[in-house]
């Protein structure tokens, strides 16, 4: 039987005191699991998610990312090497192809425009 809150979305209050457990209280995950009507691979998933928030939105460090949610460093440094381009130099080059092609569309629809007013007049 599936836990209660399987696939549901996380509220930040449950996010709170998914965080509260893992740092105040020490609790093993598979008891957060059952505090939270949640499977265990959805507790350790929330963490990795929460883990690459605090790196990626709040710059946190490894050690205090592993201190907010208990992961290992380890774990955490995966985390963030799998959310890294694998290519770097595609992805700036892409990027740079994508700037330049909304530049040309923009052109061409100013472009549009006055051809379309000369037309109306």
């Amino acid at each position: 039987m599936k836990p209660q809150r399987y696939k549901q979305m996380w509220t930040e209050q449950e996010e709170g005191q998914l965080l509260w457990l893992v740092q105040k209280q020490r609790m093993p995950i598979k008891d957060i699991a059952i505090i939270h009507r949640r499977t265990y691979g959805g507790i350790y998933a929330r963490l990795q998610h929460l883990a690459l928030q605090f790196y990626e939105n709040d710059k946190y460090s490894p050690d205090k990312i592993q201190a907010y949610t208990g992961l290992s460093k380890n774990c955490i440094l995966k985390l963030i090497e799998q959310k890294q381009p694998q290519y770097p130099e595609a992805m700036a080059f892409l990027l740079q192809e994508n700037e330049r092609l909304e530049e040309a569309l923009a052109k061409a629809h100013k472009i549009m425009s006055a051809v379309t007013a000369v037309l109306n007049n």
